[in-house]
């Protein structure tokens, strides 16, 4: 496996909240998935609550990541976008993060809370990037 997952002492304790500290990657081929929403492929907006947003967004990161060959323990770098933010919603982002990583380990990510998104409804985007050995 091309990725080693760290998790360093002396920094805010990483797996209990959803990510990896930090991740080193040796792999020959990276793939990059732009942000995906909890829209099917007719365009219909899945999801009335983050949660659901969240399961059909991941539904579609896993395509996209295996139209590129990857798989979610491939990935090593995420970024959650969620509309009006607010801490709350935090466990909601853990559990749902680390069901779609397990039973791996969740990588690196970064929460940004935003004004909007592409369109009215959609709660949430989320964008990952994968390395592999070939």
């Amino acid at each position: 496996m091309p990725n080693t997952f760290i998790h360093p002492e002396g920094i805010l304790p990483d797996v209990v909240h959803g990510y990896t500290s930090v991740v080193v990657s040796t792999g020959k081929k990276m793939v990059h998935c732009a942000g995906q929403v909890p829209m099917d492929a007719d365009l219909n907006l899945v999801g009335e609550t983050l949660g659901e947003q969240m399961d059909q967004s991941f539904k579609a990161i896993g395509v996209a990541l295996a139209a590129g060959g990857a798989t979610p323990a491939d990935v090593v770098r995420g970024r959650i976008y969620i509309v009006d933010y607010n801490a709350d919603m935090v466990q909601t982002v853990i559990e749902k993060t680390a069901a779609f990583y397990a039973p791996g380990e969740p990588p690196p990510s970064t929460l940004i809370g935003v004004q909007s998104l592409a369109l009215p409804g959609i709660m949430v985007e989320i964008e990952v990037t994968a390395v592999l050995d070939d």
